[in-house]
């Protein structure tokens, strides 16, 4: 496109070139026909014939041009006055709002700036204006296209922002929802753990007696220090549970604060007892849950004789197994050799290692402790 133009531009001029050549040879020859011309009104004539050429052609700049090449412009664009009035504009240029030339008025002289407004007249075009020599130059930009997708992506964005509020609020519920099936959950556990104990609890009481003998008082003293024993007994098993259900070990300090608190509590009932740990690492919560469990079920022995004193110590070796030795000291131990049968029964049943040695006046039980075997 841009070669044919340049063709048909500078083909004129060279014919124009081309006579002018061939005349001065023919004139320097001193043809006959040629020599007695005027030279210098024909090469005038061949001048300004070029120069109208590229005049008209383009080559040269010319006003009339510019204008036409200001008027096919593909854009809405117009030029006004200081005074707001048309002086140019494009072919594609669109009347002038009374709203748009009142804005030009309010806005005067930019000097060089570019403003861009809109008009509500036609909310959909963008006004720029320029501030030029001698007025403004006002270009209108259709940017329905940019708007309607602006608001579609408004929309779209309101519908996430709603989409996320929504899914924060599920993802609450599933967690509130989570947490109150894990809290059932324990709750059953501890339950289902503490049932047996519970139950013993209410048959100790449904058994008080009402009347006020002397033998009634014993009973009901008995009966009542065994309910104190049981209720301890389940208020430090619940939170072993939940240490358990959260994987929390016990280290040395916390394991001695337990039964220094258990010892607390048989002291409290009649039993003298002590215990003393030695361990290199810290327990697993489901040895700590069985530990407790025969520190107790043990203790509960001793109700059945007069002057009780348990001992308890325990280690752990490098594979973190936990052997345990309970000594329970008095004056009938021989009374207690079928419940203490019954003891170990009941852990061998459970796959804990145990055996036991009876004497005149004391009673011990060693145990084997082992995560795998739990």
């Amino acid at each position: 496109m841009a070669r044919c133009w340049l063709v048909r531009s500078f083909a004129p001029l060279a014919i124009i070139a081309g006579l002018a050549i061939a005349y001065s040879l023919l004139y320097i020859l001193r043809n006959a026909h040629f020599f007695s011309t005027n030279l210098a009104l024909t090469y005038t004539i061949l001048i300004v014939v070029a120069v109208e050429i590229t005049l008209a052609t383009g080559i040269l700049p010319s006003y009339a041009w510019y204008r036409e090449t200001f008027y096919k412009l593909p854009f809405d664009l117009k030029v006004l006055t200081r005074n707001g009035q048309l002086a140019y504009s494009t072919a594609q240029a669109k009347p002038l709002s009374p709203e748009t030339i009142e804005k030009i008025t309010e806005l005067g002289t930019l000097n060089g700036a570019a403003v861009d407004f809109r008009v509500p007249s036609n909310p959909h075009t963008l006004k720029r204006a320029y501030g030029i020599s001698g007025g403004t130059a006002l270009l209108s930009i259709d940017v329905s296209k940019n708007d309607a997708r602006r608001t579609a992506l408004k929309q779209r964005k309101e519908e996430l922002v709603n989409a996320s509020e929504l899914l924060k609020r599920s993802a609450a519920i599933r967690q509130g929802l989570a947490l109150r099936e894990a809290e059932r959950d324990l709750f059953e556990q501890i339950n289902n753990s503490l049932a047996e104990k519970t139950s013993e609890i209410n048959r100790l009481i449904d058994e008080l007696p009402e009347d006020d003998s002397l033998e009634s008082a014993t009973i009901r003293r008995q009966n009542l220090t065994r309910v104190k024993f049981l209720v301890a007994y389940c208020k430090r098993k619940g939170s072993l549970i939940v240490a358990e259900r959260e994987g929390v070990s016990f280290t040395q300090e916390q394991v001695e604060l337990v039964f220094t608190e258990a010892a607390a509590d048989f002291r409290s009932m009649g039993i003298e007892s002590a215990a003393l740990f030695r361990l290199n690492e810290p327990l697993s919560p489901a040895i700590m849950s069985h530990l407790y469990d025969c520190a107790y079920d043990f203790a509960s022995l001793a109700f059945a004789i007069k002057n009780p004193t348990l001992l308890l110590f325990g280690e752990n070796d490098e594979r973190c197994a936990l052997t345990v030795r309970i000594v329970l000291q008095c004056e009938e131990s021989r009374k207690l050799e079928p419940s203490l049968q019954n003891f170990c029964n009941s852990l061998t049943k459970a796959g804990i290692r145990n055996c036991h040695q009876i004497e005149a006046d004391e009673i011990a039980v060693k145990i084997k402790l082992e995560d795998s075997a739990l």
